[in-house]
């Protein structure tokens, strides 16, 4: 008798398994797609940091620039707004330490992780739906000056990081071994440790696990980046940033909204249909999430779907329950900042929701014209976003130079009631927690001679401060004044008199 032979495993379900590099598209593409994305790479971080030029550290960064050095490793655990960011905190202080407060080693990393984001978007997808259509999306990631704050802002480098981090970890799981196991655990712990925003991430990485055979052997993957939150989680209850206070579960009755009008937001953003012109300007994005909403609910009749398109969904729902129990009514869903966050989601379950489908030559030429009008209307933005966060940080550069005129004479308890100044010092630090930073690592006001060759309005601003910081007021005078030669101005409207001082003129 012949021994029995152990039949081979069956393939997984044609749903199941990545689409080939073609699939989708077109072969003499797949063979340059990759050089294409690598040149378009470099377009962006050279955008990046030529419309982000003369920036300064944003409010975040400022916080943590006058936190620095923490007094030892629990420092660097305490929440920011009740986020854990101890990736960020570690790399900024040694930025801070070793190359001082240049803006541009903080826009690098930033610039770093964009990329690396869009490449690992770009990786995951083209095995769903192939190269072309993974193309055009991955280029709107690269160029989404929709959400400028994390493309030009340093502190970009935290939530897109951790976005990073997520993804890595999908396509580690695309392994399906225990090296990538592993690997995606640690990914996934590194980004929770980064930025809340890996969070949903591991939500995904739990029903994908769930979903499958051997789950209880593999539960190991997201049990411990939760478990390593929830611990960090309950030992910062007792911290002035906790997100305990933050939290409100009542707000869950609003998930449905808040869920529709980001993906209103997501969809405007990502397809380029949505420039803010101004008031009463006719918005594209809520028409594209009910075709959306209609074509998931198509996708889902029509089966089989992969188990891991439930997955990527959850991470979605995942990041907008997030979004609404901590942030509620404060602020909008479809604001620029959760932007990026929930387009890379939406695309993360949209091209698990189209894996297997085949494309035929109008659905590719839709999908291209559809990035390219997505990719102009965000260099729009992001030129644009560029010009303002230039002028905000030229306010705060005055601001700041007034501080650093006033020096030790300075109060140190002195914090801004108003103007840009006050935005800078909002968590509730002092001119003196400023000063005491700028003398570590450098000053980010403007020099002296700077500030003589600056507009009027900003040397407006550095008087401000410095009259601010030294406790200048105005007061009766003591006993009788002589009043020979005095301009009597008399009261203006609302009791108020101006006067208009020619250069050089001072009062006395």
């Amino acid at each position: 008798m012949r021994p029995l032979e152990t039949p081979p495993a069956a393939p997984p379900p044609a749903a199941e398994q990545p689409a080939p590099a073609s699939a989708g598209g077109l072969p003499w593409f797949d063979r340059i797609a990759w050089p294409l994305f690598a040149a378009a790479a470099v377009i962006a971080t050279g955008l990046i940091l030529w419309w982000g030029r003369d920036l300064a550290l944003s409010v975040d960064e400022m916080d943590w620039f006058m936190e620095s050095p923490a007094p030892g490793l629990g420092a660097a655990f305490e929440p920011h707004v009740g986020h854990l960011i101890l990736t960020t905190r570690l790399a900024y202080e040694a930025i801070f330490s070793t190359l001082g407060v240049g803006y541009l080693p903080f826009q690098l990393l930033t610039a770093g992780v964009v990329v690396l984001a869009a490449g690992l978007f770009f990786a995951y997808a083209q095995r769903r739906v192939g190269r072309l259509v993974a193309f055009g999306p991955t280029m709107v990631l690269l160029f989404f000056g929709s959400d400028p704050l994390h493309l030009l802002a340093g502190n970009g480098f935290t939530v897109i990081g951790a976005l990073a981090c997520g993804l890595g970890a999908l396509l580690a799981l695309d392994r399906d071994d225990r090296g990538g196991d592993v690997m995606a655990c640690a990914l996934l712990c590194l980004g929770v440790v980064t930025y809340s925003v890996a969070l949903p991430f591991v939500v995904g990485v739990a029903v994908a696990v769930a979903l499958r055979d051997d789950r209880r052997r593999r539960a190991w993957v997201a049990v411990v980046p939760a478990a390593a939150y929830v611990a960090w989680w309950l030992w910062a209850l007792g911290s002035e940033s906790s997100s305990d206070g933050q939290i409100s579960l009542v707000d869950v009755l609003l998930f449905p909204s808040w869920a529709y009008q980001s993906l209103s937001g997501v969809l405007g953003a990502l397809a380029g249909l949505d420039y803010p012109f101004g008031d009463g300007a006719i918005e594209a994005g809520p028409t594209l999430a009910v075709l959306a909403l209609i074509g998931v609910g198509w996708r889902l009749r029509r089966g089989p779907v992969p188990a891991m398109a439930w997955a990527a969904l959850a991470i979605a729902l995942a990041l907008w329950l997030l979004g609404v129990v901590s942030v509620g009514t404060f602020r909008a869903p479809d604001s620029p900042r959760y932007l990026y966050p929930g387009a890379l989601v939406v695309l993360i379950a949209g091209a698990w929701l189209a894996a297997g489908l085949r494309w035929g030559r109008p659905a590719l030429v839709a999908v291209c014209l559809l990035a390219a009008a997505g990719v102009a209307t965000n260099l729009a933005q992001l030129r644009t976003a560029g010009a303002f966060a230039r002028a905000e940080a030229a306010q705060q550069r005055a601001a700041l130079a007034g501080f650093e005129i006033a020096g030790a004479n300075a109060d140190a308890r002195y914090v801004p009631e108003d103007g840009p100044p006050q935005i800078t010092f909002w968590t509730g630090h002092t001119a003196g927690d400023y000063l005491e930073a700028a003398g570590r690592y450098g000053s980010i006001g403007y020099a002296p001679a700077e500030v003589r060759a600056l507009p009027a309005p900003l040397r407006e601003l550095t008087d401000e401060s410095l009259v601010g910081a030294l406790g200048l007021a105005l007061a009766p005078a003591a006993g009788d004044v002589p009043r020979r030669g005095c301009l009597d101005l008399g009261p203006g409207p609302g009791g108020a008199g101006s006067l208009e001082l020619a250069p050089g003129q001072a009062l006395t």
